[in-house]
């Protein structure tokens, strides 16, 4: 069986964009049975992180063009850039990359970022402190919060 895949603006390890364009040869015993068992049992083989990439390539490559910079500013911004882009797919997708900025403070200042693009439910609100790395940090967050509805 043959594979094609077209990926635009793929990012490197560097967070530099490029095209790929692959072909894949996958050989698969010609039997329905073989071909069913193969299609269930891969997926499960593949460790969580692998699975969430091939699930969604633009999330790993979000995720590789932060990591490719040095932990600190330059990550919350590039963080806040993608948020305001509206290229974060989730909640929790921007929680997670948020998490990855760097210090307390710049993952603090990150989820309130998240607090000033996104309207978010009440329930979505209790998810955040919880991602928050410290009780002062969380105090600063919640100021944020109330600074910005009043």
């Amino acid at each position: 069986m043959t594979l094609e895949m077209d990926l635009p603006h793929v990012y490197t390890e560097q967070g530099i964009p490029i095209n790929v364009r692959a072909v894949a040869q996958v050989k698969v015993n010609g039997t329905d049975e073989s071909i069913r068992r193969a299609a269930v049992s891969r997926p499960e083989e593949a460790p969580e992180a692998g699975r969430a990439s091939v699930a969604d390539p633009n999330q790993a490559n979000r995720r590789r063009r932060i990591t490719a910079l040095a932990p600190g500013w330059r990550r919350r911004r590039l963080f806040a850039e993608l948020l305001r882009e509206g290229e974060l797919d989730t909640l929790d997708e921007a929680v997670e990359l948020a998490a990855l900025s760097g210090s307390d403070s710049q993952v603090t200042w990150a989820l309130g970022d998240i607090l000033e693009e996104w309207t978010l439910s009440p329930d979505d609100l209790d998810r955040l402190p919880a991602a928050v790395p410290s009780s002062s940090a969380r105090r600063r967050l919640a100021g944020r919060y109330e600074r910005g509805n009043t």
